[in-house]
This record gives C-alpha cells, sequence and structure tokens, in this order.
C-alpha cells in the first residue's frame, strides 16, 4: 500500500510541479540535479525511503490550510497506511530479537546438553564397561559405530628419472 501511494502522490506532484520540480522536495521528493534528466522528481525507491517521504509528506501537508492540500491521496489515508506500517515494523523488530535471544537460548542449552551426554558417556564406559567402548552402550541410548582400523594406503611416488 504505501509503495502504491508513493506513486500515486508522485503522480500528482510531476502534474502539480512539472515546471518547478524544485518545489516537490518541500513533500519529501528528491529532485534530480544533473544530467540529462535534470529536474526530474524522483520516487523514493526502498521501505525506508518511501516511509520517510509520507512522513515529510504528512507534516507538509498539515502545514498548509485544508483548501490548498492535495485531495488525491487524502491525508487521512496517507496518515493510517504509514501508522500501519510503522507498527508492522514495529513488530518484526520485536519478533526478530526475539527469534535471535530464543536461538542464542537454545545453543547454550544444546551446548550444556551435549556435555552432560558426553559426561554421561565418560561414566558408563568408565564404570559399566571397564573403560573399554563396546556395543554394550546401545543400552543406554548410545550408537556405537565400530570403526575400520586400516590404514590409508599412502600416495605412490613417482618413479624419479
Amino acid at each position: 500500500q504505501a509503495a502504491d501511494l508513493a506513486k500515486k502522490i508522485h503522480r500528482a506532484m510531476n502534474y502539480e510541479f512539472g515546471d518547478t520540480p524544485a518545489q516537490a522536495a518541500d513533500w519529501g521528493f528528491e529532485v534530480r540535479q544533473t544530467g540529462k534528466r535534470k529536474g526530474t522528481i524522483l520516487l523514493p525507491d526502498g521501505r525506508d525511503a518511501i516511509l520517510k517521504m509520507l512522513d515529510r509528506y504528512i507534516k507538509t501537508e498539515k502545514a498548509h490550510p485544508a483548501a490548498d492540500r492535495f485531495t488525491t491521496p487524502a491525508l487521512a489515508d496517507v496518515q493510517a497506511v504509514v501508522d500501519s506500517l510503522k507498527e508492522n515494523l514495529g513488530m518484526r523488530t520485536t519478533a526478530q530479537s526475539q527469534r535471535a535471544s530464543g536461538t542464542h537460548q537454545s545453543t547454550v542449552a544444546a551446548t550444556k546438553l551435549l556435555d552432560l551426554l558426553q559426561a554421561a558417556a565418560v561414566q558408563i564406559v568408565v564404570k559399566q564397561c571397564d573403560g573399554t567402548v563396546t556395543p554394550d552402550l546401545a543400552q543406554w541410548g548410545f550408537e556405537v559405530v565400530a570403526r575400520t582400523t586400516k590404514k590409508a594406503k599412502p600416495a605412490s611416488k613417482p618413479a624419479s628419472a
């Protein structure tokens, strides 16, 4: 909604200030200062730029008498969209920080649990299996996998001339 609203306002600015684009800066728009398209009223790009422009637009419109304000879009509609967008951004930021905090807490808990499981495995190996890792550890929920004892063959050396 904010992007569509920005486009509507941009069209109104182009229509109203086509001959004097610098005046659109009062409503939060940037105007190209150099190049072939000098004097072009630029459409804001990105959420932050749109929100900044809409805030400026609202302030400028409120400063003008009601008779001198732009009729489309209505100031109340612009204000409602900006308020909604700010609320959504606030909730998004809060949720993002809560997720980060939860992830950190889970990582800390998982690290502690891993340490405890390793300590339990050591205790079981020492007390129940006489210090030897055996398939009997499966009784306590540990998966024991046999390793191969073969050493990897060394790479053959090229014959010297």
